[in-house]
C-alpha cells in the first residue's frame, strides 16, 4: 500500500519553498515595486502606479516564478512515483503536491513575510515613498489573511499536477 513520506515530502517542499523564494528575493533586489499589488491599499495608494518598464520586470519575475512553480511540482510528483512500490493515486499525488505548495505558503508566511518583512525590515523590503506606512505591511495579520487565500489557490494550483501525473 502506497502512503506519503514525511522525509520526500518536507525534501521537497524545502526545495520548493527555496527555489520560489530566490526568485521572489531576486525581484525584491530589483524592485520591490513589482509586488506593489500586494502590499496594502493604503501603501498603494501614496506612490505611483507601476510604469511600463516596471510592468515588465513584474511579468519576467511572474513568468520566472511560475516556471519554477510547474517545474518544482512535477519533480516533485516524478520524485514521488519513483520512490513508490505501487502506482501512486490520485489522492496520495494531491495530498502530496497540496502539501509541498503548503509548505512554500508556510515558508513565504514566516520567513519572506514575517521574519524579513517584519522582523528584519531591510530597506529593500520596503517600497520607496512609502517608508512612513511600512508597518502597515510588517503585521502578521494581514499576511495571514494572504496565507488563508493560498491555501485555496494552492489546492485549485495543484489539482491538475495531480490528475496528469496519476494519469
Amino acid at each position: 500500500m502506497e502512503t506519503l513520506s514525511l522525509n520526500h515530502l518536507l525534501i521537497d517542499g524545502l526545495a520548493f519553498s527555496l527555489a520560489v523564494g530566490a526568485v521572489i528575493f531576486s525581484s525584491f533586489f530589483v524592485n520591490v515595486r513589482v509586488w506593489l499589488q500586494d502590499f496594502p491599499t493604503e501603501v498603494q495608494a501614496v506612490v505611483p502606479p507601476l510604469s511600463a518598464h516596471e510592468k515588465r520586470q513584474r511579468t519576467v519575475f511572474g513568468v520566472a516564478m511560475l516556471v519554477i512553480m510547474v517545474a518544482g511540482l512535477w519533480l516533485s510528483a516524478q520524485h514521488l512515483k519513483a520512490d513508490s512500490s505501487v502506482a501512486v493515486s490520485f489522492v496520495t499525488m494531491f495530498v502530496h503536491l497540496y502539501l509541498v505548495f503548503t509548505i512554500f505558503n508556510l515558508f513565504d508566511l514566516l520567513v519572506i513575510d514575517y521574519l524579513i518583512g517584519a522582523v528584519l525590515k531591510p530597506k529593500w523590503s520596503i517600497v520607496p515613498g512609502a517608508e512612513h506606512l511600512a508597518h502597515m505591511h510588517q503585521s502578521l495579520s494581514y499576511h495571514l489573511k494572504d496565507f488563508w487565500k493560498a491555501l485555496i489557490v494552492g489546492a485549485v494550483f495543484t489539482l491538475p499536477f495531480a490528475v496528469l501525473t496519476t494519469l
